[in-house]
Protein backbone atom coordinates (compact mmCIF):
# COMPACT_ATOMS: atom_id res chain seq x y z
CA UNK A 1 0.00 0.00 0.00
CA UNK A 2 1.38 3.35 -0.64
CA UNK A 3 2.88 5.47 2.04
CA UNK A 4 2.19 8.97 2.02
CA UNK A 5 4.32 11.57 3.90
CA UNK A 6 3.74 15.72 4.05
CA UNK A 7 6.21 17.40 3.60
CA UNK A 8 5.54 21.20 3.68
CA UNK A 9 2.89 21.79 1.16
CA UNK A 10 3.44 19.02 -0.70
CA UNK A 11 2.67 15.35 -0.33
CA UNK A 12 5.45 12.52 -1.05
CA UNK A 13 3.94 8.99 -2.01
CA UNK A 14 5.98 6.01 -1.90
CA UNK A 15 5.34 2.84 -3.02
CA UNK A 16 6.95 -0.68 -2.91
CA UNK A 17 7.91 -1.97 -5.93
CA UNK A 18 10.11 -5.07 -4.50
CA UNK A 19 13.90 -6.04 -4.40
CA UNK A 20 16.48 -5.47 -6.96
CA UNK A 21 18.70 -8.20 -8.21
CA UNK A 22 20.77 -7.22 -4.88
CA UNK A 23 18.16 -7.65 -2.41
CA UNK A 24 17.71 -4.38 -1.65
CA UNK A 25 14.48 -3.04 -1.87
CA UNK A 26 12.88 -0.58 -4.56
CA UNK A 27 10.99 2.42 -3.79
CA UNK A 28 9.52 4.57 -6.28
CA UNK A 29 7.92 8.01 -5.08
CA UNK A 30 6.05 11.11 -6.51
CA UNK A 31 5.22 14.83 -5.52
CA UNK A 32 1.75 15.23 -5.39
CA UNK A 33 1.00 19.41 -4.76
CA UNK A 34 -2.92 19.55 -3.71
CA UNK A 35 -5.09 22.37 -5.48
CA UNK A 36 -5.09 24.99 -3.37
CA UNK A 37 -8.91 26.06 -4.66
CA UNK A 38 -10.11 23.02 -2.99
CA UNK A 39 -11.37 22.08 0.48
CA UNK A 40 -9.27 20.06 2.70
CA UNK A 41 -11.48 17.23 1.92
CA UNK A 42 -12.08 17.24 -1.55
CA UNK A 43 -7.78 17.87 -1.25
CA UNK A 44 -7.97 14.38 0.71
CA UNK A 45 -9.79 12.98 -1.54
CA UNK A 46 -7.20 13.88 -4.71
CA UNK A 47 -4.45 13.05 -2.68
CA UNK A 48 -6.12 9.40 -1.97
CA UNK A 49 -6.81 8.94 -5.50
CA UNK A 50 -3.03 9.92 -6.83
CA UNK A 51 -1.91 7.67 -4.25
CA UNK A 52 -4.25 4.94 -5.50
CA UNK A 53 -3.14 5.55 -9.27
CA UNK A 54 0.04 5.46 -8.92
CA UNK A 55 0.79 2.78 -7.02
CA UNK A 56 -1.51 0.82 -9.86
CA UNK A 57 1.42 2.36 -12.62
CA UNK A 58 3.86 1.10 -10.59
CA UNK A 59 2.35 -2.49 -10.06
CA UNK A 60 1.84 -1.70 -14.08
CA UNK A 61 4.93 -1.40 -14.50
CA UNK A 62 4.43 1.85 -16.33
CA UNK A 63 6.02 4.45 -13.88
CA UNK A 64 7.86 7.13 -15.16
CA UNK A 65 8.26 9.66 -12.28
CA UNK A 66 8.33 13.08 -12.59
CA UNK A 67 10.56 13.73 -9.67
CA UNK A 68 13.39 11.59 -10.78
CA UNK A 69 12.77 11.67 -14.76
CA UNK A 70 14.55 14.99 -16.26
CA UNK A 71 13.35 16.88 -18.96
CA UNK A 72 15.64 16.07 -21.57
CA UNK A 73 15.09 11.82 -20.63
CA UNK A 74 11.79 12.38 -21.23
CA UNK A 75 12.13 14.64 -24.25
CA UNK A 76 13.70 11.62 -25.99
CA UNK A 77 11.10 8.76 -24.80
CA UNK A 78 8.74 11.66 -26.17
CA UNK A 79 10.33 11.33 -29.54
CA UNK A 80 10.80 7.82 -30.05
CA UNK A 81 8.20 7.02 -28.77
CA UNK A 82 5.24 9.40 -30.02
CA UNK A 83 6.83 12.10 -32.19
CA UNK A 84 8.59 9.78 -35.06
CA UNK A 85 5.48 8.23 -35.38
CA UNK A 86 2.66 10.78 -35.49
CA UNK A 87 4.36 13.94 -36.58
CA UNK A 88 5.56 14.89 -40.22
CA UNK A 89 9.68 14.86 -40.66
CA UNK A 90 9.55 18.52 -41.47
CA UNK A 91 7.36 19.43 -38.29
CA UNK A 92 9.79 17.37 -36.16
CA UNK A 93 12.81 18.73 -37.73
CA UNK A 94 11.82 22.30 -36.67
CA UNK A 95 11.07 20.98 -33.12
CA UNK A 96 13.49 18.71 -32.48
CA UNK A 97 16.47 22.15 -33.55
CA UNK A 98 14.63 23.78 -31.26
CA UNK A 99 14.39 22.26 -28.43
CA UNK A 100 18.24 20.74 -28.16
CA UNK A 101 19.42 24.56 -29.35
CA UNK A 102 17.28 26.57 -26.62
CA UNK A 103 15.02 24.34 -24.63
CA UNK A 104 17.89 21.97 -23.74
CA UNK A 105 20.32 24.50 -21.85
CA UNK A 106 17.50 25.99 -19.56
CA UNK A 107 15.31 23.63 -18.72
CA UNK A 108 17.28 20.10 -20.45
CA UNK A 109 18.63 18.72 -16.52
CA UNK A 110 15.41 20.07 -14.27
CA UNK A 111 13.14 16.93 -13.35
CA UNK A 112 10.28 17.26 -15.53
CA UNK A 113 8.02 17.37 -11.37
CA UNK A 114 10.19 20.96 -10.86
CA UNK A 115 9.65 23.17 -14.22
CA UNK A 116 7.13 25.54 -12.95
CA UNK A 117 5.49 28.55 -15.20
CA UNK A 118 8.97 30.79 -13.51
CA UNK A 119 10.87 28.73 -15.58
CA UNK A 120 9.25 28.63 -18.35
CA UNK A 121 8.73 32.70 -18.49
CA UNK A 122 12.16 33.30 -17.67
CA UNK A 123 13.42 30.94 -21.01
CA UNK A 124 11.19 33.27 -22.98
CA UNK A 125 12.38 36.22 -21.28
CA UNK A 126 16.22 35.13 -21.95
CA UNK A 127 14.92 34.47 -26.00
CA UNK A 128 14.26 37.97 -26.17
CA UNK A 129 17.49 39.18 -25.31
CA UNK A 130 20.12 40.84 -27.70
CA UNK A 131 23.00 38.49 -28.39
CA UNK A 132 20.97 34.94 -27.49
CA UNK A 133 20.42 34.60 -31.36
CA UNK A 134 22.62 31.63 -32.78
CA UNK A 135 22.78 33.03 -36.32
CA UNK A 136 24.47 36.48 -35.20
CA UNK A 137 21.69 38.83 -36.31
CA UNK A 138 20.87 41.49 -34.04
CA UNK A 139 17.84 41.53 -31.05
CA UNK A 140 16.29 38.22 -29.74
CA UNK A 141 14.36 35.91 -31.43
CA UNK A 142 11.19 36.93 -32.93
CA UNK A 143 7.24 36.12 -30.45
CA UNK A 144 6.74 33.99 -33.60
CA UNK A 145 9.56 31.71 -32.94
CA UNK A 146 8.81 31.95 -28.90
CA UNK A 147 5.60 30.95 -29.15
CA UNK A 148 6.55 28.38 -31.64
CA UNK A 149 9.14 26.73 -28.54
CA UNK A 150 6.47 27.29 -26.05
CA UNK A 151 3.65 25.25 -28.04
CA UNK A 152 6.49 22.48 -28.03
CA UNK A 153 6.94 22.08 -24.86
CA UNK A 154 3.82 22.57 -23.95
CA UNK A 155 2.69 19.47 -26.24
CA UNK A 156 5.96 17.30 -24.91
CA UNK A 157 4.47 18.11 -21.18
CA UNK A 158 1.02 17.33 -22.33
CA UNK A 159 1.82 14.25 -23.24
CA UNK A 160 3.54 13.65 -20.06
CA UNK A 161 0.45 14.43 -18.25
CA UNK A 162 -1.44 11.96 -20.29
CA UNK A 163 1.36 9.54 -19.41
CA UNK A 164 0.61 10.07 -15.83
CA UNK A 165 4.36 11.23 -15.72
CA UNK A 166 3.43 14.91 -13.65
CA UNK A 167 0.09 15.65 -12.73
CA UNK A 168 -0.43 18.95 -14.60
CA UNK A 169 1.37 20.90 -17.74
CA UNK A 170 2.94 23.95 -16.47
CA UNK A 171 2.23 25.33 -19.77
CA UNK A 172 -1.27 25.81 -19.06
CA UNK A 173 -0.85 28.44 -16.05
CA UNK A 174 1.86 30.68 -18.54
CA UNK A 175 0.78 33.38 -20.95
CA UNK A 176 1.14 32.42 -24.37
CA UNK A 177 3.41 34.70 -26.07
CA UNK A 178 1.78 36.71 -28.77
CA UNK A 179 3.44 37.73 -32.40
CA UNK A 180 4.25 41.46 -32.46
CA UNK A 181 3.33 42.36 -36.14
CA UNK A 182 6.04 45.05 -37.05
CA UNK A 183 3.25 48.29 -38.45
CA UNK A 184 5.61 48.72 -41.02
CA UNK A 185 5.86 44.84 -41.76
CA UNK A 186 4.39 44.04 -45.30
CA UNK A 187 3.64 40.24 -45.64
CA UNK A 188 2.09 39.95 -49.07
CA UNK A 189 1.24 42.11 -52.33
CA UNK A 190 -1.57 44.65 -52.94
CA UNK A 191 -3.86 44.00 -56.23
CA UNK A 192 -1.81 47.00 -57.83
CA UNK A 193 1.69 45.36 -56.95
CA UNK A 194 0.67 41.97 -57.84
CA UNK A 195 -0.39 43.69 -61.61
CA UNK A 196 3.19 45.67 -61.17
CA UNK A 197 4.76 42.25 -60.77
CA UNK A 198 3.12 40.13 -63.57
CA UNK A 199 3.80 43.19 -65.85
CA UNK A 200 7.31 43.10 -64.76
CA UNK A 201 7.37 39.49 -65.90
CA UNK A 202 7.33 41.05 -69.30
CA UNK A 203 9.86 43.71 -69.21
CA UNK A 204 13.36 43.62 -70.31
CA UNK A 205 16.31 44.84 -68.07
CA UNK A 206 19.96 46.02 -67.81
CA UNK A 207 22.14 43.57 -67.18
CA UNK A 208 25.81 44.89 -66.75
CA UNK A 209 28.71 42.95 -67.34
CA UNK A 210 32.30 43.83 -65.90
CA UNK A 211 35.12 43.89 -67.69
CA UNK A 212 37.47 41.46 -67.60
CA UNK A 213 40.77 39.61 -68.88
CA UNK A 214 41.04 37.42 -71.58
CA UNK A 215 44.23 35.65 -73.46
CA UNK A 216 44.20 35.07 -77.09
CA UNK A 217 45.59 31.49 -79.06
CA UNK A 218 49.34 33.29 -77.79
CA UNK A 219 48.89 33.48 -74.39
CA UNK A 220 48.93 37.40 -74.62
CA UNK A 221 46.34 39.40 -72.18
CA UNK A 222 44.04 41.55 -73.34
CA UNK A 223 40.87 43.52 -71.59
CA UNK A 224 36.88 43.04 -72.47
CA UNK A 225 35.61 45.88 -71.89
CA UNK A 226 32.15 46.31 -69.74
CA UNK A 227 29.14 46.41 -71.62
CA UNK A 228 25.22 46.16 -70.84
CA UNK A 229 23.02 43.21 -71.89
CA UNK A 230 19.44 43.31 -72.08
CA UNK A 231 17.65 40.16 -70.47
CA UNK A 232 14.11 39.02 -69.92
CA UNK A 233 12.42 36.62 -67.34
CA UNK A 234 12.97 33.35 -68.57
CA UNK A 235 9.56 31.91 -69.79
CA UNK A 236 9.91 28.96 -67.08
CA UNK A 237 9.42 31.16 -64.32
CA UNK A 238 6.75 33.69 -66.03
CA UNK A 239 4.41 30.37 -65.66
CA UNK A 240 5.66 29.49 -62.72
CA UNK A 241 4.53 33.13 -60.63
CA UNK A 242 1.58 33.15 -62.62
CA UNK A 243 0.70 29.56 -61.27
CA UNK A 244 1.48 30.75 -58.05
CA UNK A 245 -0.57 34.48 -57.91
CA UNK A 246 -3.75 32.72 -59.71
CA UNK A 247 -3.45 29.46 -58.62
CA UNK A 248 -2.60 30.37 -54.43
CA UNK A 249 0.30 27.12 -54.49
CA UNK A 250 2.41 26.98 -51.76
CA UNK A 251 6.50 26.86 -52.84
CA UNK A 252 6.65 22.84 -52.29
CA UNK A 253 3.60 22.95 -54.48
CA UNK A 254 4.96 24.29 -57.00
CA UNK A 255 8.15 22.72 -57.51
CA UNK A 256 6.34 19.25 -57.20
CA UNK A 257 3.93 19.99 -60.49
CA UNK A 258 4.15 17.48 -63.50
CA UNK A 259 2.75 17.85 -66.78
CA UNK A 260 0.40 14.66 -65.77
CA UNK A 261 -0.98 17.44 -63.20
CA UNK A 262 -1.91 19.79 -66.20
CA UNK A 263 -5.25 19.47 -68.26
CA UNK A 264 -5.36 21.54 -71.08
CA UNK A 265 -8.96 20.49 -71.84
CA UNK A 266 -10.27 21.40 -68.79
CA UNK A 267 -7.94 24.59 -68.17
CA UNK A 268 -7.03 23.06 -64.54
CA UNK A 269 -4.18 22.17 -62.12
CA UNK A 270 -4.22 18.89 -59.99
CA UNK A 271 -2.22 19.35 -56.53
CA UNK A 272 -1.79 15.92 -54.92
CA UNK A 273 1.84 16.44 -53.46
CA UNK A 274 4.14 18.82 -52.05
CA UNK A 275 7.93 18.82 -51.40
CA UNK A 276 9.84 18.95 -48.28
CA UNK A 277 13.48 19.55 -47.08
CA UNK A 278 14.07 18.34 -43.98
CA UNK A 279 17.49 17.20 -42.18
CA UNK A 280 19.86 17.90 -45.52
CA UNK A 281 17.75 15.85 -47.89
CA UNK A 282 14.58 17.02 -50.27
CA UNK A 283 11.63 14.19 -50.38
CA UNK A 284 8.09 14.75 -52.16
CA UNK A 285 5.20 13.67 -49.84
CA UNK A 286 1.51 14.42 -49.30
CA UNK A 287 -0.05 17.61 -49.59
CA UNK A 288 -0.51 19.76 -46.36
CA UNK A 289 -3.64 19.07 -45.30
CA UNK A 290 -6.73 16.11 -46.96
CA UNK A 291 -8.47 19.36 -48.70
CA UNK A 292 -5.01 20.54 -50.20
CA UNK A 293 -5.89 18.18 -52.50
CA UNK A 294 -7.84 19.92 -55.46
CA UNK A 295 -8.15 21.12 -58.80
CA UNK A 296 -7.87 24.59 -59.26
CA UNK A 297 -8.91 26.45 -62.55
CA UNK A 298 -6.60 28.71 -64.36
CA UNK A 299 -7.20 31.63 -66.22
CA UNK A 300 -7.21 31.48 -70.03
CA UNK A 301 -3.91 33.52 -70.07
CA UNK A 302 -2.06 30.85 -68.24
CA UNK A 303 -3.32 28.03 -69.94
CA UNK A 304 -1.46 29.56 -73.17
CA UNK A 305 1.47 30.68 -71.10
CA UNK A 306 1.29 26.91 -70.10
CA UNK A 307 1.09 25.87 -74.04
CA UNK A 308 3.68 27.86 -75.05
CA UNK A 309 6.14 26.48 -72.18
CA UNK A 310 5.24 23.31 -73.00
CA UNK A 311 6.64 23.47 -76.35
CA UNK A 312 9.77 25.12 -75.07
CA UNK A 313 10.14 22.41 -72.49
CA UNK A 314 10.00 19.56 -75.53
CA UNK A 315 12.48 20.92 -77.69
CA UNK A 316 14.93 21.81 -74.44
CA UNK A 317 14.22 18.38 -73.72
CA UNK A 318 14.85 16.75 -77.00
CA UNK A 319 17.83 19.06 -77.61
CA UNK A 320 19.78 17.49 -74.16
CA UNK A 321 18.76 13.99 -75.19
CA UNK A 322 20.35 11.14 -73.08
CA UNK A 323 21.80 14.13 -70.93
CA UNK A 324 17.83 14.90 -69.76
CA UNK A 325 17.63 13.30 -66.14
CA UNK A 326 15.48 9.80 -65.57
CA UNK A 327 13.77 8.21 -63.36
CA UNK A 328 14.35 4.79 -61.43
CA UNK A 329 12.34 3.32 -64.48
CA UNK A 330 14.05 4.34 -67.04
CA UNK A 331 11.65 6.94 -67.55
CA UNK A 332 12.68 10.42 -68.74
CA UNK A 333 11.23 13.53 -65.52
CA UNK A 334 8.48 15.30 -66.43
CA UNK A 335 8.74 18.00 -63.49
CA UNK A 336 6.78 20.95 -65.02
CA UNK A 337 9.91 23.36 -62.97
CA UNK A 338 13.10 21.84 -63.53
CA UNK A 339 17.02 22.51 -63.35
CA UNK A 340 18.75 22.79 -66.47
CA UNK A 341 19.03 18.42 -67.22
CA UNK A 342 15.27 18.27 -66.04
CA UNK A 343 15.62 17.35 -62.55
CA UNK A 344 13.24 18.73 -60.32
CA UNK A 345 13.87 22.21 -59.64
CA UNK A 346 15.37 23.46 -56.43
CA UNK A 347 12.83 24.17 -53.42
CA UNK A 348 14.81 27.21 -52.80
CA UNK A 349 15.10 28.74 -56.36
CA UNK A 350 11.14 30.52 -56.55
CA UNK A 351 11.89 32.57 -53.58
CA UNK A 352 15.45 33.82 -55.31
CA UNK A 353 13.88 33.87 -58.65
CA UNK A 354 11.57 35.85 -56.97
CA UNK A 355 13.13 38.22 -55.18
CA UNK A 356 15.43 38.89 -58.12
CA UNK A 357 12.42 40.34 -60.48
CA UNK A 358 11.51 42.22 -57.59
CA UNK A 359 15.15 43.96 -57.67
CA UNK A 360 15.29 43.99 -61.27
CA UNK A 361 11.97 46.12 -61.53
CA UNK A 362 12.31 48.29 -58.67
CA UNK A 363 16.07 49.11 -60.39
CA UNK A 364 13.70 50.89 -63.46
CA UNK A 365 11.44 52.30 -60.59
CA UNK A 366 12.10 55.91 -59.34
CA UNK A 367 9.54 56.71 -56.72
CA UNK A 368 10.32 54.92 -53.73
CA UNK A 369 6.65 54.47 -53.07
CA UNK A 370 6.29 52.45 -56.69
CA UNK A 371 9.03 49.90 -55.69
CA UNK A 372 7.82 46.47 -54.67
CA UNK A 373 8.33 45.43 -51.36
CA UNK A 374 10.36 42.21 -50.62
CA UNK A 375 7.43 40.42 -49.61
CA UNK A 376 7.84 36.35 -48.70
CA UNK A 377 7.13 33.76 -51.50
CA UNK A 378 4.29 32.55 -49.59
CA UNK A 379 2.76 36.04 -50.32
CA UNK A 380 1.59 35.33 -53.10
CA UNK A 381 -0.99 33.04 -51.99
CA UNK A 382 -2.57 36.23 -50.57
CA UNK A 383 -6.38 35.60 -52.42
CA UNK A 384 -4.98 38.53 -55.32
CA UNK A 385 -7.31 36.02 -57.61
CA UNK A 386 -9.73 33.53 -56.43
CA UNK A 387 -9.50 30.73 -59.09
CA UNK A 388 -12.09 28.06 -58.93
CA UNK A 389 -11.34 25.01 -56.50
CA UNK A 390 -12.52 21.71 -56.21
CA UNK A 391 -11.71 19.01 -53.53
CA UNK A 392 -10.19 15.82 -54.61
CA UNK A 393 -11.22 12.73 -52.64
CA UNK A 394 -8.51 10.29 -53.29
Amino acid sequence: MAQIRKRGNSYQITVNNGTDMNGKRVQETMTFHPDPSLTPKQQEKALQKAAMEFEERVKNGSCIDGDKTTFAQFYEKWYSEYALIELEKTTLTGYDHNIRTKVFPALGNMKLSAIKPVHLNSLYNSLRKDGVRQDGKDGGYSDTTINMIHVTISGILKKAVEWDVIMSNPCDRVKTPRRAKDSDEIEFFTVEQAQDFLAALNMEYDQPVKARKRKDRNGNEYTVAAYVNKVTVPLQFKVLFNVAIYGGLRRGEIVSLKWSDIDFVNSTIKITKSTAYAERETFMKGTKTKLSNREITMPSSVMKLLKEYRAEYLKRQMQLGSKWAMDDDGNRLDFLFTQWNGKQMNLSTPLKRFHSVINQYNATVQREEDKLPLIRFHGLRHPYVKPTTKNIIL
